[in-house]
């Protein structure tokens, strides 16, 4: 089958007779994908800036159609068109027995331990599938992985109905915390970013306020909207330890600071730990998407999320590397590569 292969950082290439996953166990399921998106964590596998188990087939977005299953799976059918969890957790060691599947110690982690969508063919066991309704398509079906990490960025944030929001970054993952925020009761939604373009797009989606920082001083402008008291959440969507730092100075007292974005591993921030004490700050992070699945596949159904424009790419496999540049580059109009694998 042809698959894209990540044998180093920034060395892939496209193999054309690279081995057909097989099922091994009674539990797994073959898949054909269709579609597989692309996003900021392939980009930092492939530079090196995010560790996996390298040689490995990337992609960690994806959805198909199953064409095989084994002989203990019971919930799946060949013909179902599925997405599948690719943070398959254990369920037997002590993080996942207590409910902290985020951490399972033996983490499967499709497209970064091992093989993931951007081929003709995946596997994956039958626990982390959901059954994608006729009602949504293969391509929007791809954003089911980081909606389910968005809503558990929202829920880490704990807003209350009156708060004062901030989301910093107004990317993919930006639009999509903007769009879950917006149902939660926050009085004010502050989306902060240097591109205009893309803060057309939060205006029209839910931003109460838009912030342009390369106009303006964004700490400026959040002080003045919330009329010096500063925000009573800040979500930082960006993955650059500067962006936490300035997390530090929006943030009013009593509030709440989330590090969405996906920093480089080993990048240090400078913050004043004073400040954390003098305004009793509460500072967690979002790591990937415990128990959040089903419902953003729901949220997608339902059409509380909308995704489709955020698509601004779509790519045979063949592209691979031209996707990985795009995210990379962000040239302007860009927001979202889906890679269409198969039909």
């Amino acid at each position: 089958m042809k698959a894209i292969v990540l044998e180093q950082p920034k060395t892939c290439r496209l193999v054309l007779d690279y081995p057909e996953p097989r099922i091994t166990d009674g539990d797994e399921v073959l898949i054909k994908v269709h579609t597989c998106g692309l996003c900021a964590t392939d980009l930092k596998m492939y530079k090196g800036h995010y560790s996996g188990n390298l040689p490995v087939v990337p992609g960690h977005e994806f959805m198909g159609e199953v064409v095989a299953v084994g002989e203990r799976v019971r919930n799946i059918k060949v013909g179902n068109r599925v997405v599948a969890d690719p943070n398959e957790s254990c369920s037997a060691c002590n993080e996942c027995r207590g409910a902290r599947s985020t951490f399972c110690k033996d983490m499967a982690a499709y497209g970064v331990f091992s093989d993931g969508g951007f081929a003709e063919y995946a596997k994956a066991h039958e626990k982390g599938l959901y059954v994608v309704p006729d009602s949504v398509p293969s391509k929007v079906a791809a954003f089911v992985e980081p909606i389910s990490c968005a809503l558990h960025g929202i829920e880490q944030a704990q807003i209350r109905s009156g708060d004062n929001v901030v989301i910093i970054g107004a990317g993919t993952m930006g639009q999509l915390l903007l769009q879950i925020a917006r149902n939660t009761g926050a009085a004010k939604l502050i989306h902060i970013d240097r591109i205009a373009w893309k803060l057309n797009i939060s205006r029209q989606y839910g931003a109460i306020d838009v912030v342009n920082s390369a106009e303006v001083d964004p700490i400026e402008a959040v002080m003045s909207l919330t009329g010096g008291k500063g925000a009573d959440v800040v979500i930082e969507a960006v993955g650059h330890p500067s962006v936490l730092e300035q997390a530090m100075a929006l943030v009013g007292k009593g509030g709440t600071i989330v590090q969405f974005g996906f920093p480089p591993e080993g990048e240090k921030a400078q913050i004043e730990t004073f400040a954390i004490l003098q305004k009793e700050l509460r500072i967690v992070g979002s790591w990937i998407n415990p128990y959040t699945y089903d419902r953003a596949l729901q949220m997608l159904d339902s059409g509380v999320l909308k995704v489709e424009h955020l698509i601004t790419h779509i790519l045979p496999l063949e592209d691979y590397e031209k996707g990985v540049q795009l995210v990379e580059q962000q040239p302007d109009g860009f927001m979202k590569v889906v890679v269409e694998v198969g039909k």
